[in-house]
């Protein structure tokens, strides 16, 4: 089950799903698959030219912004529940004459909490046991402990997101993996969450001259 592709630029993503809990998958190179939230507040990917974190996405968290509209999660993802964790995805990555590596990008969610839904996208070198070369830090979400039910969502994908947080730019060569949490809180207010993992396709490929299968990122 996914929500309606309403939200989507049907015309430029496409949407698939991927083996185990069948996550969503969005393989687009020039258009984001999130819908913006408004009052310029969507979530976003960002490269920093310094810090410890080259590239990261920055969480739309609702206590911080206006309340979403009614109905309005987003992007298509898929329903999880805590019993569906840890998932995880395994993907080979190609050298430049289309044969496979021993390098993976790994998507995982995981549960560190009673009340939460966190998410990894890594680069693994898989001879020798599997060492992590690239690691997005784990980000999440809590649901608010008064707040039974909220319902969390998966989505994953590759190629461009939104930018900025006014969602006027695109962010492309990216993978990455989202959690949303959508429910109503004590105080009777909607809150849509969404956080994420990303990591930079274009610096693999400059460092490593690998990259995702092209079915796994459109035209």
């Amino acid at each position: 089950m996914t929500f309606s592709s309403a939200y989507l630029f049907a015309k430029q993503i496409t949407a698939g799903e991927v083996p185990g809990l069948d996550v969503v998958w969005f393989n687009s190179k020039s258009a984001c698959p999130m819908q913006s939230f408004g009052n310029n507040s969507n979530p976003f990917i960002r490269r920093n030219s310094t810090g410890s974190v080259p590239i990261e996405m920055v969480s739309r968290r609702s206590e911080n912004y206006p309340e979403p509209a009614a109905g309005f999660i987003g992007c298509d993802a898929t329903p999880i529940q805590f019993s569906d964790v840890p998932w995880e995805l395994y993907i080979t990555m190609l050298d430049s004459n289309e044969q496979e590596t021993n390098y993976q990008m790994r998507y995982r969610a995981v549960q560190p909490s009673d009340n939460s839904i966190g998410v990894y996208c890594e680069l693994l070198f898989t001879s020798g046991g599997g060492t992590s070369i690239v690691s997005q830090s784990y980000s999440g979400l809590n649901r608010y402990s008064d707040d039974q039910s909220c319902q969390f969502y998966l989505f994953t994908g590759a190629g461009a997101f939104f930018g900025n947080r006014a969602g006027s730019t695109l962010a492309t060569g990216t993978t990455y993996i989202g959690v949303i949490a959508a429910g109503v809180n004590s105080s009777n207010t909607r809150f849509v969450d969404i956080s994420g993992a990303v990591a930079d396709l274009t610096k693999i490929l400059s460092d490593r001259g690998i990259h995702l299968p092209y079915d796994r990122l459109s035209n």
